[in-house]
């Protein structure tokens, strides 16, 4: 569960393993094991009666944990959207008036133009909790990856910014630092700045509708 431009997001999906970065309590109904995350760490009890679940320590006895296996298992998630407590329905059926998107149209700390304005369309595109730029080179060439996603790893990430009140964190910055292509003393490094975003070991894949522009 996360808010996103003002609205309540609500996922259901089968699993074959919990994942312990992303559960923060759980119950069983019917025999079967629920976990349940906040992504945005802000608790909901008008969703979640958290008196009637576990609190999640360290592991879930009898089940096994996802970095602990090999399996890859594709989830056929369902998205939801919470209007009120008696509310909830399938997120193509709230009406657009429900959100409050902030569209993203400065230019903080990116001095490159093209990389600025790829930035700000993806964000006014796609509407995430927070967004990354991963620099990734391939070859001889260097790509910047931009995604929406949920959680960022403060042990990685080379800095962060606020766009339009949307949150950009930058990995490998360094692949560039010759290059005018962020302003390095612009960025934020205060994570304290963050205690409302998860904070999760970095891990490398792409999420659904990554973007990438060649910069170099």
């Amino acid at each position: 569960m996360l808010k996103i431009d003002g609205v309540d997001h609500l996922t259901i999906e089968g699993q074959y393993a919990y994942d312990k970065d992303y559960t923060d309590g759980f119950f069983y109904t019917q025999g079967k094991l629920v976990v349940y995350c906040f992504l945005d760490k802000v608790v909901r009890p008008d969703i979640i009666y958290q008196k009637n679940t576990c609190i999640f320590r360290d592991t879930i006895m009898g089940y096994p944990e996802k970095s602990n296996l090999s399996a890859n298992f594709e989830p056929n998630p369902q998205e939801y959207c919470v209007i009120s407590p008696d509310s909830i329905v399938h997120s193509f059926q709230v009406p657009d008036s429900c959100y409050h998107h902030i569209d993203a149209v400065d230019n903080n700390v990116i001095r490159d133009n093209r990389l600025n304005d790829f930035l700000n369309n993806y964000i006014n595109t796609y509407s995430a909790h927070l967004y990354e730029i991963y620099l990734k080179k391939t070859d001889a060439s260097i790509y910047a990856y931009v995604s929406g996603t949920f959680s960022f790893d403060n042990q990685l990430f080379d800095g962060f910014f606020f766009r339009n009140g949307h949150l950009v964190v930058i990995y490998n910055a360094d692949l560039v630092k010759d290059a005018n292509v962020f302003d390095h003393e612009q960025m934020l490094h205060d994570t304290q700045l963050l205690n409302n975003y998860r904070k999760v070991k970095y891990r490398l894949h792409y999420y659904p509708y990554t973007r990438k522009l060649r910069i170099g």
